[in-house]
């Protein structure tokens, strides 16, 4: 009787052990499809069938699927900068960590990407890590740190968080025009102090039309209302691309809904 009942528990663990391998089979072949199909998004965005995949109960395979995406050192760099743009859309925090990790990447269009997705993300474990970026970048005369300048400035005003206000305050009375506007638009969204509100208008005035659309530029990237009556302001500049640039900003705030 005794060896009925092993017998028995052996062909019962036998039949549990199988589940668990099929189970494990089925959900590993479904992550698989999942980094498949999150590759087809990437390449054709608009792709019917991997918007379908993705819906309903699957819609939180796509985060790990992008993210795989995106560890893969061998992926194309257009599939992976996708990923990110994708990843900056879902807003979750657990992509932070790794999003990091590729500030330190070599191609500088993808760390831009990045920084924007930290932006979007606003997770605020990112704010030190940027705030580096931002006194390297600063420092750094060269005219490829622009863009990594601009991009940082605007993701930290996206964050908000108040511990990056020393960083901005040590640039704010540099001696690059470019710096301290990022500084004023930066510091104003931040610490929504309306001190700085006087040096963004004296920019919104300047004689160089290029100034004047490039602090629309970076007011506008932030995507807050109340830059709103700033840009309606700029509906009545003399420069037309001043004015197409004000237009534009002013839609796509309010498209945001924010």
């Amino acid at each position: 009787m005794q060896r009925k009942y092993i017998a028995l528990i052996i062909i019962v663990f036998t039949l549990l052990f199988g589940i668990a391998l099929m189970d494990d089979f089925f959900i590993e072949d479904t992550r698989k499809e999942a980094v498949k199909m999150a590759r087809i998004l990437c390449k054709e965005p608009g792709s019917q069938e991997a918007t379908a995949f993705f819906s309903g109960k699957r819609e939180t395979l796509m985060l790990p699927a992008l993210m795989t995406i995106i560890e893969d050192k061998k992926e194309d760099i257009e599939i992976k900068s996708m990923a990110i743009t994708f990843i900056s859309a879902l807003k979750d925090k657990r992509a932070t960590e790794l999003l990091l990790e590729l500030l330190n990447d070599d191609n500088q269009n993808l760390r831009i990407i990045v920084i924007d997705a930290l932006g979007h993300i606003k997770d605020r474990t990112s704010t030190k890590r940027l705030c580096e970026l931002w006194v390297l970048e600063t420092a750094n005369g060269k005219d490829d740190s622009k863009s990594i300048q601009m991009s940082v400035a605007v993701a930290l005003g996206r964050i908000k968080d108040k511990k990056t206000t020393p960083s901005f305050l040590e640039t704010y009375n540099s001696s690059n025009k470019r710096i301290k506007m990022l500084s004023a638009v930066a510091l104003y969204e931040i610490s929504g102090d309306d001190i700085y509100l006087n040096d963004i208008k004296a920019f919104l005035q300047d004689d160089d039309p290029e100034w004047r659309m490039g602090t629309i530029v970076m007011l506008g990237s932030m995507g807050n209302k109340k830059s709103i009556p700033l840009f309606e302001d700029a509906l009545k500049d003399n420069d037309y691309k001043v004015r197409q640039t004000a237009e534009r900003y002013i839609n796509l705030i309010k498209g945001e809904g924010r």
